[in-house]
């Protein structure tokens, strides 16, 4: 050990190469001081799984390597590397070595994150050439937010990547927010079209074409299919087409029809006499409510018009004048 570390601080060419190779971190401390230190073995001291924070972090601040991409794209790859190391760096880094590192999983999670953001910001920015060869080398989320702001020809190809699930197109198609182009092109697409849970999804959704949703409802469950026609939020044009498959297949709809109760015509004789009931109108009364007209009584008026009566001034003449 004694001869790699004076030659890892001394020697040069294939010497300082054999000492580096041994990739032992009181090595890689001796070499940083090398003067002969080259830039491919800086790229292999960075690569390296024994490689400390604080070898990192020299080797991200020394004037030789600094303007050195692959040296600075190795050191956001490597997860040992401080965190504001990283995030320093990465605004020099490509936009497809981004898309690799939103992937990774040995980039570390909050680089992931930062990178999945300044992703995302640029982009509206992006032409759809680079959109589609972002979709084959992006994460699932970067993919998903493409899809969000790109055209038909785009999310085909997103809708191509190895990285979009069943389950990511399904919370896709529920959200309210999603545009109807997106909705139509996944209800078109040869692949994804014949998932079931994407298909129950299209069903649900207002923007899928009806003729295609024709086309997919004789595949689905009966209880799936009762279930959307009693839920309120299936659209109103889809309903029938539901119904129609139901009476077709000689199910009951479930749909609980109104009840008719019969009441008899004396049901409110049980009430007479009735305290509590005779309490609760005197309380009403009270409040300001108008009493119940007797119609017992002959001489009180038959309706209360809130109107004048007036007297009649001759024969013949009308008893009420409502004005």
């Amino acid at each position: 050990m004694d001869e790699y570390l004076r030659a890892a601080g001394s020697a040069d060419g294939e010497e300082l190469w054999a000492a580096i190779r041994t990739q032992h971190s009181r090595v890689f401390e001796y070499a940083l001081g090398n003067r002969k230190l080259t830039e491919e073995m800086a790229h292999f001291i960075v690569k390296s799984r024994n490689s400390t924070a604080e070898v990192l972090g020299v080797l991200a601040s020394d004037v030789r390597f600094n303007r050195s991409y692959k040296i600075m794209l190795a050191l956001v790859r490597n997860a040992r590397t401080p965190i504001r190391i990283t995030n320093s760096l990465l605004k020099h880094i490509k936009i497809f070595d981004l898309a690799d590192l939103s992937r990774s999983h040995f980039t570390h999670s909050v680089t992931r994150q930062k990178v999945e953001l300044m992703l995302m910001e640029r982009i509206p920015s992006l032409p759809a050439g680079v959109k589609s060869a972002l979709s084959r080398r992006a994460s699932s989320n970067i993919i998903i937010r493409i899809m969000e702001r790109s055209d038909r020809r785009v999310i085909n190809a997103c809708l191509d990547s190895s990285r979009i699930t069943e389950d990511l197109l399904t919370r896709l198609l529920t959200r309210q927010t999603t545009r109807p182009v997106l909705v139509r092109t996944i209800a078109e697409h040869r692949k994804w079209s014949t998932r079931y849970r994407v298909r129950y999804a299209l069903i649900r959704n207002f923007h899928s074409p009806l003729g295609l949703i024709e086309y997919m409802i004789p595949a689905m469950k009966t209880t799936d299919l009762r279930e959307m026609y009693a839920d309120p939020e299936v659209p109103a044009s889809t309903k029938p087409l539901i119904h129609s498959e139901l009476v077709t297949r000689d199910k009951d709809v479930g749909i609980p029809e109104d009840v008719v109760y019969d009441v008899p015509e004396d049901a409110d004789k049980d009430l007479e006499g009735d305290d509590e009931v005779s309490g609760i109108i005197g309380e009403a009364s009270e409040e300001g409510e108008p009493p119940v007209p007797d119609h017992s009584d002959p001489d009180a008026d038959d309706w209360e018009l809130g109107c004048p009566r007036s007297e009649p001034e001759e024969e013949g003449s009308n008893d009420w004048e409502l004005g």
